[in-house]
């Protein structure tokens, strides 16, 4: 489980936290890896989410259904960042996580990692803080979008996504950003020239 101590020690150290390798020990025992293929979902709305998870290696997008059943693309999670189904662990979730790429994830029960990090001083409020940062990212993103124009908003995306542009599907885009695939490909177009 290298690769999972480095993105936990990356994790920690975003926070300003230095854990020793004992305690990374701890929260590494609670984690274990597991693969998920294109397509696969992580979760589905309506199903009640306990765990929270790394990415290793892919790319996931979370999605609501409308009554129509039309999808609208909420937001796109990549390797090394915390996630979860929902912002409350054992409540229905709203959302469904999908992997737009095969995927391996570290996975562990959020109430596990919870009470470790509470047996920390050091480390107490990062669950709270963590959630609070996803939930406030998720706010800027959508107000961002809602008062930008289509060319900004692209702009914003790969701002918040480096590198994700050439690696998901630019139908996903077009819907995550609210303009059709054609509008997309102008923008792109005159991004490209606006760069040359």
């Amino acid at each position: 489980m290298i690769q999972g101590e480095q993105v936990l020690k990356q994790f920690f150290s975003g926070l300003d936290i230095n854990m020793t390798s004992e305690q990374l020990n701890v929260f590494l025992h609670f984690f274990v890896q597991k693969h998920l293929a294109k397509d696969e979902f992580f979760i589905r709305e309506g199903s009640v989410n306990h765990d929270i998870f790394f990415i290793l290696k892919g790319i996931m997008r979370s999605y609501i259904i409308d009554e129509e059943g039309n999808e609208t693309n909420l937001d796109f999670y990549q390797e090394n960042k915390l996630f979860s189904g929902s912002y409350s662990f054992g409540l229905e979730t709203i959302v469904n996580v999908q992997c737009l790429e095969d995927c391996t994830i570290i996975m562990a029960d959020g109430g596990d990692f919870i009470s470790i990090i509470n047996s920390f001083n050091p480390t107490a409020n990062v669950y709270n803080y963590t959630l609070d940062n996803i939930y406030k990212c998720s706010m800027l993103k959508l107000a961002s979008y809602i008062r930008l124009n289509g060319i900004d908003r692209y702009k914003l995306f790969l701002e918040n996504y480096p590198g994700l542009a050439n690696r998901i599907p630019l139908y996903h885009i077009a819907n995550h950003l609210g303009i059709s695939s054609v509008q997309l490909s102008r923008i792109r177009a005159i991004i490209s020239k606006q760069g040359t």
